[in-house]
């Protein structure tokens, strides 16, 4: 298993990309300095420059294909999120409802 990445702030890449276009720092000299590692620098800098501050969100847990990564939970309304919040209550409920049932007709 990889190394589990660390998340950082929008303001932490904001300056790191201040110092490489305002203070003509190397992408080394800002790695040593913010205590990040350089391909993360180097990484930043280079979304900045194609998608800007867009570019710096964070990513990783979305999927540009629909038939992978996580299920979206972007609902369109208050009202699809109640049919979705009702949904999972009742499925929960009956969920217990089977368990239930089951183990107290093992049991006999």
């Amino acid at each position: 298993m990889g190394k589990i990445r660390t998340t950082y702030t929008k303001e932490i890449k904001l300056k790191a990309i201040h110092l490489y276009e305002n203070e003509d720092m190397g992408i080394r000299s800002i790695s040593k300095e913010l205590g990040i590692g350089f391909t993360t620098v180097l990484r930043w800098i280079a979304h900045y420059k194609r998608e800007g501050i867009q570019g710096l969100e964070e990513k990783r847990g979305t999927s540009r294909n629909p038939f992978k990564g996580r299920a979206n939970k972007g609902y369109e309304s208050d009202t699809e999120k109640m049919k979705y919040v009702s949904l999972f209550l009742n499925f929960d409920f009956l969920g217990t409802q089977l368990y239930f049932f089951v183990n107290t007709t093992n049991s006999t």
